[in-house]
């Protein structure tokens, strides 16, 4: 799992529009090794329902990745919505939608 991950960030740095997406910064707060966004936990939480959600093909146009890529990059990020189908004996099926502070959190944390 971790490997697949290590592969969808180094795609990721090699992507143009991955680099050129989302220029601007926002300001974090470090707390020990985490950074966290500074912003009022409320009003995220309000507003995250409210805000552009993107599907991984979406994203990934964007970006100029590819959908796989994306949801080994925002498979177990905190954020994102996965509807997930599992019955025993069949394939699995999983929907991801992910939030616009949480792309622009993933870039910050990997763009150079």
């Amino acid at each position: 799992m971790k490997l697949k991950r290590s592969i969808a960030i180094a795609r990721a740095l090699r992507s143009p529009k991955f680099l050129r997406w989302g220029s601007r910064r926002r300001r974090y707060l470090r707390i020990g090794k985490y950074r966290a966004v500074v912003a009022a936990s409320a009003r995220m939480s309000r507003d995250l329902a409210a805000e552009q959600h993107f599907t991984p093909a979406q994203l990934a146009a964007l970006w100029g990745l590819s959908p796989e890529t994306i949801r080994d990059l925002f498979e177990k990020e905190p954020g994102v919505i996965v509807i997930a189908r599992t019955e025993p004996g069949k394939r699995r099926y999983r929907t991801f939608r992910i939030p616009k502070s949480v792309a622009e959190r993933v870039h910050t944390r990997l763009a150079p």
